[in-house]
């Protein structure tokens, strides 16, 4: 993984020209259920910042990948809390309906998805509700179109 740690050191982002520019949803818990439109199973959800409630905690945790990436996934300093989760249409489900069954409510600061070596879903600041995420263009334009029109969002390339 030491070509993730140094990718995410450097604060890299996608650069213009290579992914798709996303407005924010405004439901937390219904991007992550149609981020199965979007990313493919045994990718990883990186949350950032969460300051997760004990029960997202815990659920996260019983899910990370066997090969955890304790790695800072941005720049902030000092580190927030991280924690991954391996994306199975199961675990976003689950973790959507904990998200909206509990006080356990709230955005992570930053949102990253990986699968094998690439990062396809970058979302820094989701918690303040208006700033764009982006995916990268490895990604096809329907699956984008799709997931827009879930999550009443729209994108245009970047």
């Amino acid at each position: 993984m030491n070509w993730m740690r140094n990718f995410l050191q450097k604060g890299t982002i996608f650069a213009q020209g290579s992914c798709w520019q996303v407005s924010p949803p405004k439901d937390f818990p219904l991007f992550l259920r149609n981020l199965v439109v979007l990313i493919p199973n045994h990718s990883i959800l990186c949350l950032e910042g969460s300051g997760a409630s004990p029960e997202v905690r815990t659920f996260l945790e019983s899910r990370a990948p066997e090969n955890n990436m304790n790695i800072s996934c941005s720049a902030l300093s000092p580190s927030p809390e991280r924690l991954h989760m391996v994306v199975t249409h199961e675990n976003l489900m689950e973790l959507a309906e904990i998200l909206e069954s509990s006080a356990a409510h709230g955005v992570p600061t930053h949102v990253y998805v990986f699968h094998e070596s690439v990062l396809l879903l970058q979302w820094s600041d989701a918690s303040d509700g208006s700033s764009p995420f982006f995916v990268s263009s490895k990604v096809p334009e329907e699956k984008v179109r799709e997931f827009c029109g879930l999550n009443n969002c729209q994108y245009q390339g970047f």
